[in-house]
């Protein structure tokens, strides 16, 4: 491919689905260090050039749908295994009686 037409090409490629690290940082409401970290341990899809980080947007939304269904079912199962308090309704003749105000 002529280096021309290559350049003309990639000039026409809509860079808004690619997201810098500034980007994912605002994204996660996050530092731009904590994005890093969770690129660089693989727990978000990112692709590191030189020492940036950039990451299709697509592919982060969709890591992200993935976390917070399995944060959800998580805390549903944790729910489900939590007893729940109940009440109990006693008779009336074992319920207490409040004391008796003093008279003056």
């Amino acid at each position: 491919m002529d280096q021309s037409v290559l350049h003309d090409t990639l000039k026409k490629m809509p860079t808004e689905h690619i997201l810098d690290l500034k980007q994912i940082a605002e994204l996660l409401r996050c530092s731009e260090e904590q994005a890093a970290s969770q690129l660089a341990s693989g727990n978000l899809p990112g692709v590191k050039f030189g020492k940036a980080w950039i990451a299709p947007a697509d592919a982060l939304l969709s890591r992200l749908n993935e976390i917070a269904i399995a944060q959800a079912n998580e805390r549903r199962s944790r729910e489900r295994a939590t007893p729940m308090a109940t009440t109990v309704d006693l008779p009336k003749s074992a319920r207490k009686r409040p004391p008796a105000l003093p008279s003056f």
